[in-house]
């Protein structure tokens, strides 16, 4: 714990979000990319609308949409640094409905299909929306300052920037 702390005070912490949202980007790509790709077969999205449907969002293929282009775009905005924090909350929020909705009625457990996993993705995108892009993103080199993160404070006394 003493590393983690240590990094966060001396500024290497910077890096940790940007690890958190490519990781997270690049799930989020994945999860949306085979609902991108049923998409494209068919607009209508046949087996998704209806599931969205089943849990109560109408027009289905309305939230279907959004759920896609949420996942597939939210993951490569945060891949990229950019719109982070909004891509961040836009994944969050969707994961905490999906995961009190969809899967709290399988249980909690991810082996049985439950809460777990959407819960911690959401936890994720929370962390990632508060904290903001981190290091090397796009935001940074667009609107500036996105070379740190908020959580990481300004650098201990003593501590070397740059390296």
């Amino acid at each position: 714990m003493k590393g983690v702390l240590h990094a966060v005070r001396d500024g290497t912490g910077r890096w940790i979000p940007l690890v958190l949202r490519v990781l997270l980007g690049a799930l989020f790509i994945v999860h949306g990319s085979g609902k991108l790709a049923a998409a494209i077969q068919d607009p209508h999205i046949p087996g998704f609308t209806k599931s969205v449907d089943a849990i109560g969002f109408h027009p289905g293929v309305f939230w279907a949409w959004v759920v896609t282009l949420v996942e597939f775009a939210g993951g490569i905005c945060l891949c990229a640094g950019l719109f982070t924090r909004a891509a961040a909350a836009l994944i969050a929020v969707e994961m905490i409905v999906a995961g009190l909705t969809v899967n709290l009625p399988r249980g909690f457990y991810w082996t049985k299909g439950g809460a777990e996993v959407p819960l911690i993705f959401a936890v994720l995108g929370a962390i990632l929306a508060l904290a903001g892009p981190g290091a090397a993103s796009l935001d940074g080199l667009i609107w500036g300052g996105g070379s740190r993160s908020e959580i990481t404070g300004p650098p201990a006394s003593g501590s070397r920037q740059g390296s």
